[in-house]
């Protein structure tokens, strides 16, 4: 491949080019390949799922459908009392799960500058996940521990007909946020839905949290999962691979399914047009012969790598489907 790539002149293009590119070309051969096969493996786990799938009525249990894939559609709501507590924050609401989201505010390390002159720069951010200053190249910016994590709240089993729900397959659904407190035992002030804890929500600090709030609310679901005993859970395939799908209202297996691959597909233009992006510039680095590169050497490198890329592609899905 070196000899055949060649300058105009016809000489050989600079060793350190072909290394380089080839880095590159093969450091984004690899992500596509990996992101690939996690997609490929997705839509054979949601093509087994379609054959497998046997609708159930949610009134009554069937013992034949233990450890099968079923779909029901039913309302569902929680078996307590009491409602959903958040007792730390004195927050109570009705439905299926209170969730508490919780934000730090934070540095952030990042690349800026041009690509002959890049540096680490900072810059501060709201996140629910610490970031570990101690990687930080500067020392001088520092993340305090977060005082307060995020948690969901149950009370009792949620019950599906004659079914209980797996709290798990909640964790696809969006919650509807609902309005904060200030507790008593806490100095805080009310910012829109957040609690802020922190001496000025109009100029945080380091260090500062803001607290938000939402319920999955009771009402009908669409559930996708494994029949076990009286339990719905998440569907593990032959292949070991699993299914859990749930969906707020009415909506049919197949609709399910397809939101599923829907959001599948979404992902895998991301690792694809990502993994492209990097090869075109790994190729367009070792063809190009003089500063900028040229429209004919674009082209090359475009069409090299739409040639990798779709291989690897190709590959990967051959892969998943023929041998698992």
């Amino acid at each position: 491949m070196v000899d055949n790539i060649r300058a105009e002149q016809g000489t050989k293009i600079h060793p350190f080019k072909i290394f380089i590119g080839g880095i590159f070309l093969i450091g984004a051969a690899i992500f596509m390949a990996d992101g690939e096969s996690k997609i490929a493996k997705r839509y054979h786990t949601l093509n087994e799922g379609i054959t497998e799938v046997k609708p159930v009525d949610a009134t009554s249990i069937d013992a034949e459908n233990n450890g099968k894939l079923v779909y029901i559609s039913a309302l569902a709501e929680s078996t307590g009392s009491d409602g959903l507590n958040d007792h730390q924050f004195g927050v109570h609401a009705e439905g299926l799960r209170l969730v508490r989201t919780v934000e730090m505010y934070q540095w952030e390390q990042y690349t800026a500058g041009s690509k002959n002159n890049k540096r680490k720069d900072y810059r501060k951010t709201w996140s629910e996940q610490r970031i570990d200053s101690d990687r930080f190249q500067a020392k001088t910016h520092t993340n305090p521990k977060q005082v307060y994590p995020s948690q969901s709240f149950h009370n009792g089993t949620i019950q599906m007909g004659a079914y209980i729900l797996n709290p798990e397959l909640l964790d696809q659904l969006e919650t509807t946020p609902i309005p904060a407190s200030v507790p008593e035992n806490l100095e805080g002030t009310l910012d829109g839905n957040y609690l802020f804890v922190g001496n000025d929500p109009t100029s945080p600090e380091i260090g500062d949290h803001r607290i938000s709030f939402g319920v999955i609310e009771t009402g009908p679901l669409s559930v996708i999962a494994t029949q076990e005993a009286d339990h719905l859970t998440p569907w593990h395939t032959p292949r070991g691979n699993i299914i859990g799908i749930a969906g707020k209202g009415e909506v049919t297996s197949d609709q399910l399914f397809d939101n599923q691959k829907q959001e599948t597909q979404k992902q895998s233009w991301f690792h694809r047009l990502f993994g492209l992006l990097v090869m075109i510039l790994g190729l367009g680095f070792t063809l190009k012969k003089e500063k900028d590169i040229q429209p004919d050497e674009f082209l090359r490198a475009l069409a090299g790598s739409l040639i990798v890329g779709g291989t690897a592609i190709a590959l990967t899905w051959a892969k998943v489907y023929l041998l698992g």
